[in-house]
């Protein structure tokens, strides 16, 4: 038997086939060997290509972000200097709660001669010096001529807001009627004018502007 297989083993045909085989085999191997790693670096490329798409995407969704943000930001400017600009344009008048406390503060205050007025360029100073001079009026036993215009000191510094003018730094008149300002939150700071003919005289300049 083992002289048989020798025997085929010898022939050429047989070992030429066997040789064939042998190498196809070989040649399917590298065959294989190639073909996966160009699959697994066609997996790579296409991977790769993915992680930079949603790189791209995460970046443009960042980049967006920052824009709502920015506009956000800048619709809430827009909107907070519209509110400023409405209250600077907003005109003064006297709250009901103010209007009490300046009366109840005037109850025991010194009377005597008080002038209101209002400079010419504050747009709302005929209206708030009226409403002033309504409340001390109310407050009774002033001399109180009718509102009238006042003017500023020229060459002195702005003047915003309210102003008393008094002939004495001690005046009663102008200390009431300063405090009773004040207690209604009023700013009204007051200057010596030695020849003023009346206790004290009340003028209404532009509001205070905002910073």
């Amino acid at each position: 038997m083992i002289a048989l297989l020798s025997f085929w083993n010898s022939l050429p045909l047989l070992s030429g086939i066997r040789d064939g085989i042998g190498l196809l085999l070989v040649l399917a191997t590298v065959a294989l060997f190639f073909l996966d790693r160009q699959v697994k670096q066609l997996q790579t490329i296409e991977d790769e290509k993915q992680s930079s798409a949603v790189r791209m995407a995460q970046l443009e969704a960042a980049k967006a972000n920052e824009r709502a943000a920015s506009l956000e930001n800048d619709a809430a400017q827009a909107k907070l200097e519209l509110e400023q600009i409405k209250e600077r344009q907003k005109w003064r008048s006297l709250k009901p709660e103010q209007e009490v406390r300046i009366l109840e503060a005037l109850k025991e205050a010194e009377r005597g001669a008080v002038l209101v007025g209002w400079i010419e360029t504050a747009d709302d100073g005929r209206e708030y010096a009226t409403q002033l001079h309504a409340i001390i009026e109310k407050a009774g036993g002033y001399t109180l001529p009718q509102p009238l215009y006042c003017f500023s000191m020229i060459g002195g510094p702005p003047v915003h807001g309210v102003l008393l003018d008094t002939n004495r730094v001690d005046n009663k008149v102008a200390l009431g009627v300063q405090r009773a300002f004040e207690s209604a939150g009023i700013s009204a700071p007051a200057r010596v004018i030695p020849d003023l003919k009346v206790d004290v005289s009340i003028c209404v300049y532009s509001k205070q502007p905002k910073r």
